[in-house]
């Protein structure tokens, strides 16, 4: 069984990248939230492109801001970030997002990040 194999087990949508942020692999339920899947060696932040994330007030979240980022950043988790992924084509989705350091002798080697989808989301401030 191949590691994609087994994050296509996972029945939330669920990616890694490396150190430098480069994609490395994703599940289908991550495919299915983002609206699209991301070409091969993209990086987050070429991939972000394709959808902002916003966070309940509707500001943008900066890339440098984004949890993957932060893990990459830091070495610490980020636990429960609640945002919105707004599509290309307009759409939002809720989620939750947690994302893990991943270490290998004591260095920071890659990060894995999960979205969990929000049945529905708190009313955006206007």
């Amino acid at each position: 069984m191949t590691d994609l194999d087994l994050l296509n087990l996972v029945p939330v949508a669920t990616y890694v990248c490396d150190r430098i942020g480069q994609i490395q692999s994703f599940n289908r339920a991550a495919v299915e939230l983002w609206g699209e899947a991301p070409k091969a060696n993209a990086t987050d932040e070429g991939f972000h492109r394709g959808f902002t994330l916003l966070d309940f007030s509707g500001q943008r979240v900066a890339y440098a801001e984004t949890p993957v980022r932060k893990v990459l950043r830091t070495g610490h988790p980020v636990k429960n970030k609640a945002l919105l992924i707004q599509r290309a084509d307009g759409s939002e989705v809720a989620v939750l997002i947690n994302a893990s350091p991943i270490v290998e002798n004591q260095q920071l080697v890659s990060a894995i990040a999960s979205l969990i989808r929000q049945p529905c989301s708190p009313k955006r401030s206007t």
